[in-house]
C-alpha cells in the first residue's frame, strides 16, 4: 500500500482525496466509504503517527518468513534440503527489490501528485473495473513488474547457490511458487484487500 509508506501526512491526505474525487462516479459505495474513514484517520493520535513506519517493517517481515517458508517448501519438493535460515538468508538477499521498488514508486507518486502510479502491468487497466473478468486480470498483471522479475531472478540463483538443483529446476521452483503468491495476491485484490 502506498499510503502506508512514511512520508508527509498531509501529502497523503491530499493525494487520497483526489483519488477518491477522480474515482468518485466508477467507485463503489462501500470502498469509497472505507477510504473516506481511512483518509480521516490517517495520522491520528500516537498510532497514526507510528503505524506508517510499522507497517514497511511489518510488510518486509511478512515478505521474509512467506518466501522463507515457501522456498523450503518449494525446494523440499524437489528432494533438496535448504533449511529455513538458509531460506531466510536467500529471501533476505531478494528483498532489495522491495527497497528498490518502493523508493521508485514513491517517488512516482511525489512527482506525480497521484497514488495510481507504479512499475506494472496492472496500469493497463482502468482504475475500477466493473467486470469480474477484467477485475481478476488486472489483479494478475499487477503482480508482472521489472521488480517481480528481479525479484525471481535473485531468489533462483540463491537457491541454485544453496541446494545441488540445476538453474532451470531452482527457475522452476521460484516460478511456481511467485505463480502461486501472483494468484493469492489477485484474489486479495479481486476482493478489495490488497491495491
Amino acid at each position: 500500500l502506498y499510503f502506508a509508506m512514511p512520508y508527509n501526512i498531509e501529502a497523503q491526505h491530499e493525494m487520497l482525496g483526489q483519488y477518491i474525487r477522480e474515482s468518485r462516479d466508477v467507485m463503489p459505495s462501500e470502498q469509497l466509504a472505507r477510504l473516506e474513514e481511512y483518509r480521516d484517520e490517517i495520522g491520528a493520535g500516537f498510532m497514526g503517527q507510528v503505524f506508517p513506519y510499522l507497517a514497511v517493517a511489518a510488510s518486509y517481515l511478512f515478505y521474509l518468513l512467506t518466501a522463507a517458508a515457501g522456498l523450503n517448501v518449494g525446494v523440499g519438493f524437489t528432494g533438496e534440503k535448504l533449511g529455513f535460515r538458509g531460506a531466510v538468508s536467500i529471501a533476505s538477499l531478494a528483498t532489495v527489490t522491495m527497497a528498490v521498488s518502493s523508493v521508485v514508486t514513491l517517488a512516482l507518486v511525489l512527482a506525480k501528485g497521484d497514488v495510481y502510479v507504479g512499475t506494472n502491468l496492472g496500469l493497463l487497466f482502468p482504475r475500477w473495473p466493473t467486470e469480474w473478468y477484467t477485475r481478476v486480470l488486472k489483479g494478475f498483471a499487477s503482480q508482472v513488474d521489472l521488480f517481480a522479475a528481479w525479484n525471481v531472478f535473485l531468489l533462483t540463483v540463491g537457491v541454485r547457490e544453496a541446494t545441488a538443483l540445476s538453474t532451470k529446476r531452482a527457475f522452476r521452483v521460484v516460478f511456481i511458487l511467485w505463480l502461486l503468491w501472483a494468484a493469492m495476491m489477485t484474489a486479495l485484490s479481486y476482493f478489495g484487500l490488497a491495491g
